[in-house]
């Protein structure tokens, strides 16, 4: 396992619940807000993987619930995907689910120890995956997939 950043997890966990929030909460306007603050970078959807998914990084089985793809305005190669993805599974099962997919298409867990962040850490030459399982709404088992580009050239 390699060892990343801890800054880079919990800035990835930051952005993912801020970028997040707006789909979360189902309320348009603060969509619409946030649409306003990023310069429209913010492309959510609805049933189906955001624009642009990385086909290499595989998600698990169930509903998409939402999607969304934020690039930063200020430089349009720094790109947030994330993906929630309802479950009729319990947690445990669900993480090993994550775990499988990802370790199967290449992926590399990344250790973690001490970060201040719960989730599942993977990474691979081109992108940073970071899952979040938790129970949702309903008692629905999500996961929920954070992705960026693997930006860290040190082994």
């Amino acid at each position: 396992m390699h060892t990343a950043p801890r800054k880079t997890i919990a800035a990835l966990a930051i952005v993912a619940a801020l970028v997040m929030t707006p789909l979360l909460s189902g309320c348009g306007g603060i969509e619409g807000i946030i649409e306003q603050a990023t310069g429209g970078a913010v492309q959510p959807s609805v049933g189906e993987l955001p624009n642009e998914w990385p086909t290499e990084v595989p998600i698990v089985e169930g509903e998409i619930v939402a999607g969304n793809k934020a690039t930063d305005p200020e430089n349009e190669e720094s790109t947030l995907w994330t993906v929630i993805v309802g479950r009729n599974d319990d947690v445990e099962s669900t993480k090993a689910a994550v775990t499988s997919s990802l370790e199967g298409a290449g992926f590399e867990g990344v250790d973690t120890e001490g970060a201040p962040v719960d989730a599942l850490p993977f990474q691979n030459a081109n992108y940073i995956v970071l899952v979040f399982v938790a129970v949702g709404e309903n008692d629905t088992v999500t996961a929920t997939y954070n992705v960026t580009e693997n930006t860290n050239t040190a082994p």
